[in-house]
């Protein structure tokens, strides 16, 4: 929903909005990596194949939640 807004922005008022898509995703790698640093060392958040692979993780979560939102919406129960 927080990514639609600046989709919006970006067609209506100016595409420099569009940057901050992959500047919040990042942030949100970054974080996770973050949060796991006593697992695996703080090196994990500089090595650019730990972080492009996280990023591969995350857009696939979110992309499972996404299509299980839509498909629960869609196939409501039948009483």
């Amino acid at each position: 929903a927080l990514m639609t807004v600046f989709v919006l922005l970006s067609i209506f008022h100016h595409w420099y909005w569009l940057l901050l898509l992959p500047l919040w995703m990042a942030a949100r790698v970054a974080k996770r990596i973050f949060i796991h640093r006593n697992e695996f060392g703080l090196k994990t958040l500089f090595n650019p194949a730990v972080f492009f692979m996280v990023v591969l993780i995350t857009v696939v979560i979110d992309a499972a939640t996404f299509s299980g939102w839509i498909k629960a919406i869609l196939q409501k129960p039948k009483l």
